[in-house]
């Protein structure tokens, strides 16, 4: 599909306001339950960084509240709506597959870095979102068009344009990289394989570039600087005119020039120094 045509989750990942209007709308559920299921889902995405088939399989087992962390395993044994569904149509169509044999194993991370631990005790209204989730829900067995409508049904209420959940997660990268998160801890928290995502919502932001100049900014000010009167300054032109053996005294030493083998003269292409943007990023 031509690139002109792919509209990408960084487009439509809600802004800060954004985001605490999409939790007020989540506590606005008919039931207690819901109520708890949305803000679960909706802070599991935007901040903790979820995809959608994680939060589908999410369930108590991930959870360690004595170090506040959430723990994407490798594989897990389950029997929810989304796998009994994907496992029922392998075994339609392969003869050496048991459904009840590939339940066991059949879940797993999207990518090999999807495996990862993510620490939600930064704030009090985050570990009581996730723990009271575990408490009063568990889990979420539903299928994938299910978190589509809740979502969908969030965005309705705090009246946003567009909204669906790999935006939600787009949020947390946004989030996190504004909070000055460098790039490989951010590719570990989203669960990206290719760095090159990271550095690209790094940039989009600008808040680490302005951080660093302001930094070095400080600390080099006007009234630092001394000052010379030019009338203080020894005049050199006696030291260049006496000068017997030829040299400028006022001139260094003459530089050495060390000359690399002829490849290393050729400046890098194009494709070498091209830098990466979110737009070549669609689908991480």
């Amino acid at each position: 599909m031509s690139s002109a045509l792919v509209r990408h989750a960084s487009a439509d990942a809600p802004s800060r306001d954004e985001f605490k209007r999409l939790l007020r709308a989540a506590g606005l559920a008919d039931t207690p339950g819901r109520r708890v299921e949305d803000r679960f889902i909706c802070h599991a995405s935007g901040r903790l960084t979820l995809r959608s088939g994680e939060l589908i399989h999410f369930h108590e087992g991930w959870v360690d509240r004595d170090r506040k962390i959430i723990k994407i395993p490798r594989l897990d044994d389950c029997s929810c709506r989304y796998c009994r569904e994907r496992v029922q149509e392998l075994a339609e169509t392969h003869d050496d597959v048991d459904a009840e044999d590939a339940l066991e194993v059949y879940w797993q991370p999207k990518y090999e870095a999807s495996i990862r631990a993510i620490p939600y005790g930064y704030s009090e209204r985050s570990i009581e979102i996730v723990e009271t989730f575990v408490d009063e829900v568990g889990h979420l067995d539903v299928a994938q068009s299910t978190i589509n409508r809740r979502v969908n049904t969030l965005q309705e209420r705090a009246s946003l344009d567009r909204l669906y959940p790999h935006a939600l997660r787009a949020a947390a990268a946004f989030y996190w990289a504004e909070q000055g998160m460098e790039a490989h801890y951010l590719q570990a928290l989203m669960g990206w394989e290719d760095m090159r995502v990271a550095v690209a919502y790094i940039q989009a932001t600008g808040n680490q570039l302005a951080d660093r100049i302001n930094q070095l900014a400080s600390t080099d000010t006007e009234e630092d600087h001394t000052v010379t009167d030019a009338a203080e300054l020894p005049d050199p032109t006696a030291a260049v005119y006496d000068a017997t053996d030829g040299t400028n005294p006022r001139s260094g030493p003459e530089p050495e020039y060390l000359h690399d083998d002829e490849e290393s003269q050729h400046p890098p292409t194009i494709e070498e120094t091209q830098s990466s943007t979110l737009d070549d990023f669609a689908s991480a």
